[in-house]
């Protein structure tokens, strides 16, 4: 089982103003982790990400247990002061979207 992070880059003002134009660093030391059940207090999956400086645009996560089941996904930027806006979250199992993160479960925006 692996997990793959699509870290795409935008630019805007902002970006290129504070980053040169490469917002995907942002991401840099992402801590990715998988719950399974409802109190979300213990992680069945946990990775760190051990990039210094840019994680890249895709980011292969191939160290996650076979077998591995959770129902939330929480992506964090741990020890930093920066906040993290991800304009977009899908999960998916086996092919299969699971979950459109953000959306309203009616479907509807």
């Amino acid at each position: 089982d692996s997990i793959t992070i699509y870290n795409s880059d935008f630019v805007d003002n902002w970006c290129t103003w504070m980053t040169g134009g490469n917002c995907s660093r942002l991401l840099n030391g992402f801590r990715l982790e998988i719950f399974n059940g409802a109190d979300g207090a213990n992680a069945v999956f946990t990775y760190d990400d051990p990039s210094s400086d840019d994680p890249g645009f895709i980011i292969p996560i191939t160290t996650m247990p076979s077998g591995t089941i959770g129902d939330q996904v929480r992506i964090s930027l741990p020890n930093k002061s920066e906040y993290l806006i991800l304009t977009e979250v899908q999960v998916f199992s086996y092919g299969t979207l699971l979950k459109d993160l953000g959306k309203n479960p009616n479907g509807d925006d």
